[in-house]
């Protein structure tokens, strides 16, 4: 669960991005986290999303946008290229089905 303990302290989002690959004919989703947005030069976590399904964010785009208690968890419903979804622990800002990801933290 290395990820899932990641997002404990990533969780300022510094930018959300949502691209088509023509060639999965789906949609990737990437996302960048800091653990402190005001901070420059701070590592920072990049997540990639690849099909990403069901996707629903909201209360976003305020000053300071934080996502506290990402988790991924494994879906075993049934639902095709849905092997994973992201939820919040407490809140409800985002949350999304998806097929697989990769995650690293990059020096800055």
């Amino acid at each position: 669960d290395g990820i899932n303990s990641l997002f404990v302290d990533y969780d300022e989002v510094q930018e959300v991005q949502i691209l088509f690959s023509t060639e999965k004919s789906a949609y990737n989703l990437k996302l960048i986290l800091k653990c402190n947005i005001n901070e420059i030069f701070t590592n920072v976590l990049l997540v990639n999303f690849y099909n990403i399904k069901f996707l629903n964010i909201q209360n976003s785009g305020n000053n300071f946008t934080q996502w506290a208690g990402l988790h991924i968890r494994k879906r075993d419903d049934g639902w095709e290229y849905c092997n994973y979804e992201v939820i919040q622990i407490e809140e409800e800002d985002v949350s999304f089905s998806f097929y697989s990801f990769d995650y690293e933290i990059i020096s800055v």
